[in-house]
């Protein structure tokens, strides 16, 4: 999936007798999980990124910090699940600290990024 440079763009393109074999979210994760489905299902040489328009009409979303089920939250909720979901299936494991490494990760990059 790391060889995608937008793999949040919502962007797909595939043929219809591929959808019967897929497990697709149907929340934020939909990109995430349509990705590793097509990675499970398929062969990497059969997999491609493409621009299918000049623009596109992103769906800019609330930061929404006071509810986790609206906006960015909710969002970047689902996105996370799903992402673990499906790296689970392929044999990894998450214990509590893998959870604070990538929290303090998270936050360290974040602060590194932003001008204080």
């Amino acid at each position: 999936m790391k060889a995608f440079k937008y793999p949040l763009a919502g962007e797909f393109s595939f043929r219809r007798n591929l959808m019967s074999d897929m497990r697709i979210p149907c929340d934020w994760g939909i990109e995430i999980g349509i990705l590793s489905e097509m990675q499970r299902n398929q062969a990497s040489n059969r997999i491609c990124q493409v621009d299918l328009a000049d623009t596109y009409d992103h769906k800019h979303q609330d930061l929404s910090t006071e509810d986790q089920t609206k906006g960015l939250s909710k969002m970047s909720i689902d996105i996370i699940k799903t992402l673990i979901k499906k790296l689970a299936t392929q044999g990894n494991s998450f214990s509590l600290e893998t959870f604070r490494s990538i929290k303090a990760t998270y936050y360290r990059i974040a602060l590194d990024m932003i001008d204080i």
